[in-house]
Order: structure tokens, then sequence, then C-alpha cells
């Protein structure tokens, strides 16, 4: 299953001009089969798919829940928590980056820099807070290696961190074939088909199914992480 981990929706985010539906409908045309929505220190996009959208429309496609974070001194973090899990405290901006891991960690979510050495105070490389303690980007539990607004030099810059400290550069797919290898050449360490057994495509992408073996499967994968 090919996901976007990034994305900013026009009901959620006033840097995007793009709707929920439109978007959808461009990633499925790219071969995508979900989405987490990750608007600016707000659920509203998310929110608004579940209300009028969830279940009506687009049952092949998963939506997940996310949050990018305006810290007060790292810049902007990718945050995904637990479906059942609500914090309002992560829609108001500002919290210091060591108060918001523990906080995300308490909770049972995960987070990672979001463009870590994009442009100056959005991101990690160029906040306060990797110049004062370099060291806290361990308790991360991911860099974002790519992102398709940045430079070439930004993402390669993003892989380079992670590489250096220890992060993972991680793949999950509805199923992999054996030049899947390919991946690993390309600087991605691991990938992981997230289908327990042979399956119909139509129960295969199935809305709920999809959304749950790839939670099932992140899952195991995290325990290795934390």
């Amino acid at each position: 299953m090919k996901i976007d981990m990034h994305c900013h929706v026009k009901e959620g985010s006033i840097d995007s001009r793009v709707g929920i539906e439109e978007y959808i409908e461009i990633l499925k045309k790219k071969g995508f089969q979900g989405m987490v929505i990750t608007d600016h220190d707000t659920y509203n996009g998310y929110r608004y798919w579940k209300e009028n959208i969830k279940g009506k429309k687009h049952t092949d496609f998963v939506v997940l829940k996310g949050i990018e974070y305006d810290t007060r001194d790292a810049g902007h973090i990718l945050v995904i928590m637990p479906e059942g899990v609500k914090i309002r405290l992560l829609e108001m901006r500002g919290m210091p980056l060591a108060l918001l891991i523990d906080l995300v960690h308490r909770n049972g979510g995960v987070l990672g820099p979001a463009h870590p050495c994009g442009e100056k105070y959005m991101s990690f490389t160029h906040a306060r807070k990797f110049y004062q303690s370099p060291e806290i980007i361990k308790r991360f539990d991911f860099v974002e290696g790519f992102n398709s607004c940045e430079t070439t030099e930004s993402n390669a810059g993003a892989m380079k961190l992670a590489k250096k400290y220890g992060k993972k550069v991680i793949a999950f797919a509805g199923a992999v074939q054996r030049d899947a290898r390919a991946c690993n050449d390309a600087g991605i360490d691991a990938f992981f088909p997230i289908l327990r057994g042979v399956v119909t495509l139509e129960e295969a992408m199935k809305n709920e199914n999809a959304k749950q073996n790839l939670a099932d499967t992140a899952e195991q994968v995290i325990r290795l992480m934390k």
C-alpha cells in the first residue's frame, strides 16, 4: 500500500487550495491507496473527512489522522496519534519539543521532524533546539526523508540526517515482488508488506481492511523502534 504521509487540505490548512476529495482523486491517479492528513495545528481537515465523507465515498481509500505541530523551539513536527486518542493541546501551537515528545509517547503516538533540512525556523536543523541539543533527535520515531515541496538538497540532507542518527527509513506496501530490493539501493532500509494472507484485490482494498492491516503492521514495526 502506497500512502502519502504528509498532506494538507483546504478544509484544515490555510496554505492548501486543494480539497480532500480532489486530493484523493489526484493521489489515486498517481497510484496511492491512502493519505495521512497533517494540517497545521488542527484536526479540522480530518474532522471534515470523518463527518462528511468517511463511509460514503472513496471507501477504497485509506485516510489517517495526523497533524503538523508548530513547536516553540524545533520547527514543524509531524505527529500521528492512535485514532481514539484526543488531545486538544495538540491544536495549540507553541509547545517546546521536549514536552511534545513526552506527551505524544505517553499517549501511544509517534512523531518526527517534517522537512528537517528545509526553511529556517520551520525546520528542525535550522531551529534553536537542534543547535542547543542535537542529540534530542534520537527521541524521534522517524525522520521525514522526502518531501515533494523541498529541494533535492533538502531531501538529501534529511536522508543523511536519518542515517547519521540511526533513524531507519522504512516503507509499507500492500505486497512486494522480488525487484522491490531496489528500494534498499535507493536509501530505504526496509520495506514491509501489510497483507497477512492470500486475499482478493477487492478484499485488500476495502478501507476497513487496509486501515487495519496497515495499523497492525506499523504497530509491530514501532515495537522494534522503541
